[in-house]
């Protein structure tokens, strides 16, 4: 049976280390008790774990935090070896830099960008929408091709706004990547299940408002639902065709098959986490 220490040999082991003993009591090697370490943090730890080697867990914090921080210069280094400029680092806790502000080699607009990110090879988001660039030559004559026209927009990117004239005539909004991804105008394929919901809404609906592809913001993106009928909630109605169970070339093959599952859970969660609406 190991001896038990009184409190003054328990109070002499504790000073050796640098701590002080605020404890007026000591019970056993397993009782808590309240210590001090050099930089006056308190703490309450078993005298065994004490001896052991367990010591004040905030100087720890600190410590870690210090092997973590990011000398600025370091930082400036490695951003100017990759041929950009640092503009600014935001500080984070404990001084570790949580962003860097770094502007490329040609001038585009400086943004914002997580160090560890930048490490990893994120650079300038122009010069990569640059890279992934078609030209407008080539998507006016790929759109021709399947009878749709490039009215007007600044295509910067395939997520740039742009106006499209579809066969019949019909003028709508869209994006270089969507027409990619076979979404067509929705003037044009509104579904034979669409058109016979449109028409029972407009027949029942008395004294309730019904909007067809209903806009919702989520996440910075514009999602519709096929429609929105305003009473004490928004009711949406959806008519899913073929496209929203298997791969149909039509509507972009196994791609938009893959990216409508992704684009239904978004709206799906959307509701569920809108108690003002029901789907």
């Amino acid at each position: 049976m190991s001896k038990r220490h009184s409190l003054e040999e328990v109070r002499d082991f504790i000073e050796k280390q640098g701590y002080s003993l605020v404890s007026t009591e000591y019970i056993n090697a397993k009782t808590p008790i309240i210590v001090k370490c050099d930089k006056g943090h308190e703490y309450s730890v078993r005298f065994t774990n004490f001896k052991s080697g367990k010591r004040c867990p905030e100087c720890a914090i600190i410590k870690r935090n210090e092997s973590k921080r990011l000398d600025k210069q370091y930082v400036k280094q490695i951003v100017e070896e990759a041929g950009y400029t640092l503009i600014d680092i935001i500080e984070g806790v404990k001084s570790k830099p949580k962003a860097l502000i770094v502007r490329c080699d040609k001038g585009h607009e400086p943004y914002k960008v997580n160090y560890q990110n930048f490490r990893k090879g994120r650079r300038c988001p122009e010069c990569k929408a640059e890279k992934m660039r078609v030209d407008l030559s080539i998507i006016k004559e790929n759109m021709r091709k399947e009878g749709f026209e490039f009215i007007k927009g600044e295509y910067k990117s395939n997520r740039s706004p742009i106006i499209v004239r579809c066969p019949k005539g019909h003028e709508y909004s869209t994006t270089y990547g969507l027409f990619k991804e076979g979404k067509r105008c929705s003037k044009c394929r509104t579904s034979k299940g669409e058109i016979a919901i449109k028409s029972l809404l407009e027949e029942i609906l008395i004294d309730c408002k019904m909007t067809q592809q209903y806009p919702v913001k989520i996440n910075n993106t514009t999602y519709h639902f096929d429609f929105c009928v305003h009473a004490n909630k928004k009711l949406f109605i959806e008519y899913d065709g073929i496209q929203h169970f298997v791969p149909i070339e039509a509507f972009g093959g196994v791609d938009g098959f893959n990216k409508q599952k992704i684009n239904d859970k978004i709206k799906d969660d959307y509701v569920k986490n809108n108690k003002d609406t029901e789907l």
